[in-house]
């Protein structure tokens, strides 16, 4: 895997948690409120190297619907 990409499909009223968390190579999270906000918004598609940690925060209500994909391809040099 090269690349991942998550669709997100709920509306951000209808689910609490569920925040897509990025991280750099030492555990630390890579945290921007602002950015975290238009992670969740229905439509939007976020695209990262597939070799950064991530982790998707608990859903603590609702339900929340996403799409998850990988690109493959030549290692990145």
């Amino acid at each position: 895997r090269k690349l991942s990409a998550v669709a997100m499909l709920s509306d951000p009223n209808e689910y609490d948690g569920g925040e897509l968390r990025l991280k750099d190579t030492y555990a630390r999270e890579l945290h921007d409120p602002a950015e975290t906000a238009r992670f969740r918004q229905r439509g939007s598609v976020v695209v990262f190297p597939s070799y950064i940690l991530h982790t998707v925060t608990p859903v603590t209500a609702g339900r929340r619907f996403s799409i998850v994909s990988w690109i493959v391809g030549p290692p990145f040099a």
